[in-house]
């Protein structure tokens, strides 16, 4: 199974639950597979955005959900005072 289905069920199931302001959604991605041989492909770090976000929406999660999870609950998260 695509693992994208499994984070988008994840996102979907934290914003059904209340959660859509706790919530984010970051990358960890490196130039290498740990473990393949010579590293493996690389894995690029513009996976987030060249694939990901076009994924949710293409599975119904709105830009309004998307730019919550990728700006504004990492800016309040991430703020060394409190932001709104």
């Amino acid at each position: 199974a695509d693992t994208r289905d499994k984070h988008v069920e994840r996102i979907l199931t934290m914003r059904d639950k209340g959660f859509e302001d706790q919530l984010l959604i970051s990358q960890d991605r490196g130039w290498y597979t740990v473990g393949a041989e010579k590293g493996g492909g690389i894995n690029a770090y513009s996976y987030l955005q060249n694939v990901f976000l076009p994924y949710l929406l293409e599975k119904g999660i709105d830009e309004k959900l998307i730019y919550k999870l990728t700006v504004t609950n990492p800016a309040r998260a991430l703020a060394l005072k409190k932001v709104p």
